[in-house]
């Protein structure tokens, strides 16, 4: 059984990330209200990739709307498929339980492609295995929390060193 503080813990480091997406996102862009709330709800990792890299003042307000509602709708669609086609798989069926840390490991590989950020790699697994060797049964919130310090102390050093 999972503490609960280490469920908080590990929620609280996973979706902050959120807090940088609200900082970036172009919501001003949005006009009315509600379309700003809905905005807010569903900001997700996809409508964020899709509307952020684009110049601040290129989308029109309802651009933005539509790849959120859209992101969501497949959200929504998806996960009732999975969940269906999950209610009808034999119990018992080995590997699926593998095929999250598959994708995330595609997403680190073509992160990596893109940017060829040698430490940013190097630093989660030393976080991993300090964490593994720290305490094992801990190991997704103290790794999770080593490696948000490690890069906030690296984004520090930069900066300090870029100044000068």
């Amino acid at each position: 059984v999972t503490p609960l503080a280490s469920i908080a813990a590990a929620t609280l480091l996973v979706n902050f990330r959120h807090v940088f997406y609200g900082l970036s996102f172009p919501l001003h862009r949005i006009r009315s209200r509600i379309g700003r709330l809905y905005g807010i709800y569903a900001l997700t990792d996809e409508s964020y990739a899709i509307v952020a890299p684009k110049a601040r003042d290129d989308l029109p307000g309802t651009r933005i709307l539509t790849v959120q509602v859209v992101c969501q709708i497949v959200w929504v669609a998806s996960g009732t498929v999975g969940a269906l086609i999950g209610a009808v798989l034999p119990a018992g069926l080995d590997g699926l339980e593998f095929a999250l840390t598959a994708l995330f490991a595609v997403f680190a590989i073509d992160a990596f492609r893109a940017n060829r950020d040698v430490p940013a790699p190097v630093i989660a697994l030393v976080c991993g295995l300090v964490a593994m060797l720290v305490a094992k049964e801990q190991m997704l919130v103290i790794g999770l929390t080593l490696f948000v310090a490690a890069l906030f102390v690296r984004f520090v050093y930069r900066n300090a060193t870029t100044r000068d």
